[in-house]
């Protein structure tokens, strides 16, 4: 691992059986520096800490197959934009929601959550394979990844945390410092 992940030098990551829930943090792919160490996060636009500073990859593997960041975007993917995704998802594994789709930024394409039974089929729009995980499962690791993250970002970026103008994001994220 480089030093550029951003929990304890390694990839921030759950894996439990067949279900990997992780981000990579990486410079800025258009900047080419970590646009999170130069701006006041403070009072940053809101935009800028959903997708301008804390750029990366997301992390989403279900047994082999990769729902995370497609390879063509590789580091373009904001953490908190990937965090409040993942609420969202989060969100519809507990109300027991039949169907459930997440939208990747800036393109078309998409990953779908089919749930039968206790299990949820994924599918997605740059992958060939489908893959099966427990609900369960998947809930388990998206929560700790969730908690996880807010704790990082509490100890590591609290003046992010405190930002006016993305305290909408923060008060989702917030929920996630208990679990």
């Amino acid at each position: 691992m480089d030093d550029t992940s951003w929990a304890s030098g390694q990839h921030v990551a759950h894996k439990v059986g067949a279900v990997f829930v992780g981000f990579n943090i990486q410079e800025h792919p258009k900047l080419g520096y970590r646009k999170e160490d130069r701006i006041d996060l403070a009072t940053a636009w809101d935009t800028d800490i959903y997708q301008g500073a804390f750029m990366g990859t997301a992390i989403l593997r279900i047994g082999e197959v990769d729902f995370g960041t497609p390879p063509w975007r590789k580091g373009w993917r904001g953490l908190v934009e990937w965090s409040l995704n993942l609420d969202c998802l989060l969100q519809g594994i507990r109300a027991d929601s039949e169907w459930d789709m997440m939208s990747y930024p800036d393109g078309v394409e998409w990953a779908l959550f089919h749930r039968t039974g206790g299990a949820l089929e994924v599918t997605c729009s740059f992958v060939e394979n489908a893959a099966r995980a427990e609900a369960g499962e998947l809930h388990d690791r998206i929560l700790q990844f969730l908690h996880a993250t807010i704790l990082w970002f509490d100890s590591n970026y609290p003046a992010a945390v405190r930002n006016a103008e993305a305290k909408e994001y923060w008060e989702r994220l917030k929920l996630y410092r208990e679990i």
